[in-house]
């Protein structure tokens, strides 16, 4: 492009049949991008080889899908812990998760809305060493039939208890 410096290009497809080719503006530093089909005999194409090679494309087009997998993944990440759904381990955060915690327990539970949520809680619950290795099946039982968190909660710490009891 007369009056622009070359920048970077990429292919855009699996096809290897389009390039995205980043131009600077020589005058104003704008940005350009340009969509070049490859194609043999093309004037756009043939000027963008004068600035690359197919083995560049290929691998700025690695480069390429690495650095937005990697954006994606902190935007995710950022997202999920704007939303609460992730937690880092600080003091603030911990303290958040548990008053999220506490708030899920003890709230009224509805048992339509909650089921997902109670479901886990106890699947969470039966992965904790102390209950696994339990021998008491009544209890265990008790804590399956379990209707609310809360309860779950009280049994699991009546286990916990009787388990340190058991201990000393």
């Amino acid at each position: 492009m007369i009056g622009h410096t070359f920048l970077n290009a990429h292919f855009t497809d699996n096809e290897r049949s389009t390039v995205r080719a980043y131009w600077v503006d020589d005058n104003t530093s704008d940005l350009y991008e340009a969509m070049v089909e490859v194609k043999e005999g093309d004037a756009q194409w043939s000027e963008l080889l004068e600035h690359t090679t197919i083995n560049e494309l290929h691998e700025n087009t690695d480069k390429y899908i690495q650095d937005s997998q990697r954006a994606i993944k902190e935007q995710m990440m950022s997202i999920a812990k704007e939303e609460g759904w992730i937690y880092e381990v600080n003091t603030e955060n911990s303290r958040a998760a548990v008053k999220a915690l506490l708030n899920n327990i003890f709230s009224d539970f509805d048992p339509e809305q909650g089921k997902e949520d109670l479901f886990f809680l106890k699947l969470e619950v039966f992965d904790l060493e102390f209950v696994r290795e339990n021998k008491d099946r009544k209890a265990k039982a008790e804590i399956r039939k379990a209707a609310t968190p809360a309860k779950v909660l009280e049994l699991v710490c009546n286990m916990y208890n009787a388990t340190q009891a058991e201990a000393s």
